[in-house]
This record gives C-alpha cells, structure tokens and sequence, in this order.
C-alpha cells in the first residue's frame, strides 16, 4: 500500500532575524568527510526520533516524521566528490542536521530514475529519497501504470503517451488520449520535507514513467557554503514508439537552513525532460539570517527566516485507517512498506471486486460546512488510475473520519488519501493542544500559541517562547 502522507499548509515566516541557532543536532553520526564518491545506504538507519535517538553513522529512521536523519558534528563533501543515496525501505526522505558548518564543493544527487525502457524488466523506476515511483510499462502480459505520489501521473488511454507527475507545477500533457496532470500540492516552505512524483508509463512497445527527485533538508548551526551542486531533479521518460513514451517525474525539494548560507554553486529540482511529457518544477527552500547565495537556483528558491526545522505540529494529516471486505476490517499499518509488484508483500489483502469502504481518519482538515474534498487514488500496477471521492462521517477539524466506496482491480495496488480545503485560520484549534516542549531554532521552548485570522484568509499564529520571545507565522 502507498504512504499516506501529510497534507501540508502554505507557511510564509516574517522576517524576524534569529541569533544563537540550534537545529538540534547532537553530533552522534560524527563527521561526514567522504574520501571519494560514496553512495549512503539509508536502508541502513535504526529506527527511532529524529531528534532523541542517538545515531551511530547510519542516522535515524523516524517513522512518525518519516524521515532519515543525520546529526553530524560538520560536513565537508570536497570538490570532485558526489553523495548519492540508497533508498530506506520505505522512501523516506533526507535530513542533515549539523552541529557546525557544512561546505559542498562536489556533488550532492538526490535525482530521480529515468523511466524503464523497452529492453530493461517491467518495473517501477526509483526516486530519489523521499520521492515517489515512476509508472511502470506494459508488456504483452500487463498493462501499464500510472506514477505514484501525490502529484503522480495518471495513467491514460491505451497506446497514449505518458503524462508528466507534478509538484510545484503541473506535468506535461501527453499526446492525444493521454490523461489529465494530477493537481500540485505541497507549500513553499517545504514543511513538511517531501518530494516529487512520477510520471505515467505507456502501453506494450512503449516506456515507463521517470520517477519523481527526492527531497533532502541540510540544517546546520553556523553556516552552509554551496560553491558545487546540490540537485533533486526529476527522472526523464523511457522512449518507445511514436507516442508510446512514458511521462517525466517532476522535480523534488531541496531545503536549507542556517544563519548563513552563500556560496556560488548550483541548485537544481527540475522536472524531467526528454522523450516524454516533461515532469513539473520541484521546490527549493532557504532559511537563514544571512543569504548570499550568488544564484537564485532553478526553480528560483523561496527564503524566510531559520524559525523551525520540522514542522511544528497541527498542520493538517490524512491517512487510510482501514478497509473493510466481506471477511472484516483490515487495519492500514501506520508505516506502510509493501512492495507494489508483489501481491504476497501487500500491507492489506482483501477479497471482493466489489466495493469496499475504507475509512480515513483526517487531522486538522476542515469539514463541513467547509468546502473540504477528501479522495482516494488507487493506482493499479497493471491498469488504470481510479480516484474515488470520500464523503464526511463524523469528528471536527482536530480530528475526522471520512470514508469512501472503493474498488479495486485484481492484482495489486498502491492506494493515497488527497484533500483540498480551503485556507487552515488554525483559530478553532485550542492552544492547550500545542506542545511546550516544541522549540525554535533559538532552542527557546513554545509556551504558548495565539492564533488569529478571518475565514476564507490568511491566518496568524504567534509563537511566543519561554523568554517572551514572540515569532508571528502566517499560515495560508
């Protein structure tokens, strides 16, 4: 089964200057100074939090932030040198937290995997860590797939082209009968860390979708100085025949975060190209008090002030809680990891053709009387894209539960909740229900949360620390 993954609110921080910065790291995976090219297996990381566990060279699963992290003391990738990564298991994306300085004179890949061709196996392409799969291609025995990710590619008519996945911007049309860019999704402030999807594969003789770039956030103490590359672009599409080729993923997320960050180096998280219809524009992300970045990077980077490094909490979540077949209900595992070619691996197995309720529990999303539509994409690995709308059962904003009728084709699928609402004011969430222990980049503690706003605009929450400190958020 696929990731239900968080539903994210557009968060644009005033300019507030930060001193003393803290991002948290307590330097328990050492330095990281690579002696040459090296590929950093996260499979490899024990599970944890993020920010507690300590970690051991390999950093740290955290499922609930589903995230990989690192807290090194320093990172140095010296010219001519390039970082590139292994997936975890479940796909989760990169987080370096970093005690002092980070310098990248070389290379750091988080890009996405060209679509599988003719002559390669029928599979999905890989992303880059925390993006999602390409559409697989048909063959004689199967047919072909859409992308997965929030913004993947649907898959179209038959003997169509493949269809470019979104993120910051929509995907490529296909050629004639191929179908619709999936919406975008995601905010500027790239809260939480996510990346990008993938495009669509094509019929029998064609090729498979590009998969999406991942998503990588570098938040360190005193500086970060980029005079290399740092590059989460999306995967281009395998070629087939005319009109037989699968769609590009699009672009990932790159995020940094410092009180200083300059450099003349190069940032990429662009769609894929080439072939196919081209994937959408990734997001890039800086966070720091000084910015003397020379480029403003492609796609050219959104910027605010170094206030948090997670999100903070309350921002709005789905996920499918379970599915109910003939035999009884099914519970949805909290960290899914099934392997979508796999029918023995399925985090859930049910038997009917016919359709089956799944339940979604919703947090922090408006319901109604808000204009708030929850869904459920189902991605077959060998047939079509479905999407199936959910209707409101019971709970408020804290919490709900949606349910929609659904059915799935035999074989096995990958299954996401998406929602559409309107802007989140947070005034009807009550302040008991924000944590004291969560901290700003200060390392103050937030006591307390004043929120404000007008329905249908643009929110404000004000954070004020255990020193009185007040940090005002727009939320959008």
């Amino acid at each position: 089964m696929f990731r239900m993954l968080p539903i994210a609110f557009l968060v644009t921080c005033a300019s507030t200057v930060l001193a003393d910065i803290n991002v948290g790291s307590d330097g328990s995976d050492g330095v990281f100074n690579p002696s040459g090219n090296v590929t950093v297996d996260l499979g490899l990381a024990i599970p944890g939090d993020a920010l507690t566990t300590p970690g051991s060279g390999n950093g740290v699963y955290d499922a609930a932030r589903w995230v990989v992290c690192f807290k090194y003391t320093s990172v140095n990738i010296a010219s001519g040198r390039t970082v590139t990564f292994t997936n975890h298991p479940s796909r989760a994306p990169v987080v370096w937290l970093v005690q002092s300085t980070v310098t990248i004179g070389g290379t750091i890949s988080l890009d996405g995997a060209v679509g599988n061709s003719v002559f390669s196996p029928i599979a999905y392409s890989e992303p880059g860590p925390g993006g999602f799969r390409g559409g697989r291609r048909g063959a004689n025995t199967s047919l072909e797939s859409g992308g997965l990710g929030p913004g993947g590619a649907n898959r179209g008519a038959t003997g169509s082209g493949g269809t470019g996945g979104s993120f910051a911007s929509m995907g490529g049309l296909g050629p004639s009968g191929g179908a619709v860019p999936s919406p975008v999704y995601g905010n500027a402030a790239i809260l939480p860390v996510i990346g990008g999807s993938g495009g669509s594969g094509t019929s029998v003789g064609g090729g498979g979708g590009g998969a999406g770039g991942g998503a990588i956030l570098i938040a360190a103490n005193s500086s970060i100085v980029v005079s290399g590359f740092i590059t989460a672009n999306g995967g281009g599409a395998s070629g087939g025949g005319v009109g037989a080729n699968g769609g590009c993923g699009s672009g990932g997320a790159i995020r940094l975060v410092s009180d200083s960050i300059s450099g003349n180096g190069v940032i990429r998280a662009l769609g894929g190209s080439g072939n196919g219809a081209i994937g959408g524009l990734g997001r890039i992300r800086i966070d720091a008090n000084s910015n003397q970045l020379t480029s403003v990077g492609e796609p050219p980077w959104a910027s605010g002030a170094p206030i948090f490094v997670f999100a903070p909490l309350g921002v709005p979540k789905l996920r499918a809680a379970q599915i109910t077949d003939g035999a009884g209900s099914h519970q949805v595992p909290v960290d899914p990891r099934a392997n979508v070619l796999h029918v023995p691996s399925a985090d859930v197995s049910i038997d009917s053709c016919e359709p089956v309720p799944v339940t979604i529990e919703a947090q922090n999303v408006p319901v109604p009387p808000a204009a708030t539509t929850v869904d459920v994409r189902v991605v077959a690995a060998s047939g079509p894209t479905n999407v199936f709308p959910a209707s409101f059962v019971s709970g408020d904003q804290t919490l709900s539960t949606w349910t929609a009728n659904v059915t799935f084709v035999p074989g096995t699928s990958a299954v996401q909740v998406r929602a559409t609402f309107p802007p989140v004011t947070l005034a009807s969430l009550e302040s008991k229900r924000v944590p004291r222990g969560l901290r700003t980049l200060t390392g103050e503690r937030i006591v307390r949360v004043e929120y404000g706003g007008t329905t249908g605009g643009a929110g404000r929450a004000i954070y004020v620390t255990e020193k009185g400190q007040r940090i005002p958020v727009d939320v959008r």
